[in-house]
């Protein structure tokens, strides 16, 4: 806390009692049955929200609730209060500002008898965007890992013979703007149905709060996988160097590959279930039973996903491995 004054105007009228935050005037509480006029300036036109009170200075009870809204326009006047005998004894005027649902800004204006003034500013931490998701669920299907606010990409298994699903959104802020797949949705709907293709579909969600006064995005990621057809799967994914997570079983589409320090190269050796029925592509290039892919070169700093594709006549499954250090 400290005393800094903000850009905040404050004018009491009665018997010529006026009172100035922004210059520091000094000057004795009014006297009793005086009226008490607030105005704030256009300083505070930016917050969502702006609480005026009068406060017991015993108790510190709220006496009066003199504004409780936005303000529309600068210079706004607050409806007077008649101090009666609160003019003789101390009081507190006390002003809150609100970004969104975040208290932004406090100040109190203490006073005590004999005409001593005390004002108070609290200096409060940057207002933070409220852009997250507390529940993103599918209609059908599974979502791995489970969802959590701050987890962004996540990976949805669709099963057989299912062409659609949704998806119910609730945000952390009510008032944040939700995107789903480019299309608007109210936080606590459903989203619009989703087509289920035949190779995995990445939707975006993006969650937008404005209660900071910028625009301030959050993004999460959804690969959506077809369930794979009976009997197409591999049954090995073994890279040159690394580790996969989870390890790998023929069911599990989705992998991370952990590259060791100093190795920043990577190939994979693929085996399906059928070498006779089946062909195979990592990247859009055609690989064989056992043999040695295209080398990857993956920077320190970043990640690359690759996507290998398992044929078979006209049926195709899928599964992606993303490369990290």
């Amino acid at each position: 806390m400290s005393t800094r004054i903000p850009k905040i105007l404050f004018a009491a009228a009665g018997l010529a009692f006026s009172l100035f935050l922004g210059s520091c005037q000094t000057t004795d509480p009014p006297p009793a049955e005086t009226v008490l006029w607030v105005k704030l300036n256009d300083s505070l036109s930016r917050y969502d929200l702006v609480v005026v009170q009068i406060l017991d200075r015993q108790t510190k009870e709220v006496v009066a609730t003199l504004w409780n809204a936005r303000l529309p326009a600068p210079n706004k006047d607050i409806p007077g209060y008649s101090l009666r005998s609160l003019a003789s004894q101390p009081f507190i005027v006390k002003v809150s500002g609100y970004l969104g649902r975040q208290l932004a800004l406090e100040t109190v204006i203490t006073y005590e008898g004999g005409g001593i003034k005390h004002v108070l500013h609290t200096d409060l931490p940057p207002v933070q965007p409220v852009n997250g998701l507390l529940k993103m669920t599918p209609s059908i299907g599974s979502m791995s890992p489970l969802f959590v606010k701050d987890t962004l990409n996540y990976k949805v298994t669709v099963p057989a013979g299912i062409t659609a699903l949704s998806f119910n959104v609730v945000a952390e802020n009510p008032a944040a703007a939700i995107s789903f797949d480019g299309k608007p949705v109210a936080s606590g709907a459903s989203s619009q149905p989703i087509a289920i293709g035949n190779t995995p579909d990445t939707i975006e969600v993006k969650v937008t709060d404005m209660s900071t006064g910028t625009a301030a995005t959050r993004t999460y990621t959804l690969v959506l996988f077809p369930t794979l057809p009976p009997g197409l799967n591999l049954t090995s994914i073994r890279p040159s160097a690394g580790t996969l997570f989870p390890e790998f079983t023929p069911q599990a589409q989705v992998y991370t590959l952990t590259l060791p320090p100093g190795v920043d190269t990577v190939s994979f050796f693929l085996t399906p279930s059928d070498p006779q029925t089946m062909t195979m592509k990592i990247k859009d290039i055609a690989i064989f039973t056992g043999a040695k892919s295209t080398v990857y070169k993956i920077d320190a700093s970043s990640t690359l996903a690759i996507p290998i594709e398992v044929f078979r006549g006209d049926e195709a499954s899928f599964y992606q491995v993303t490369i990290t250090h």
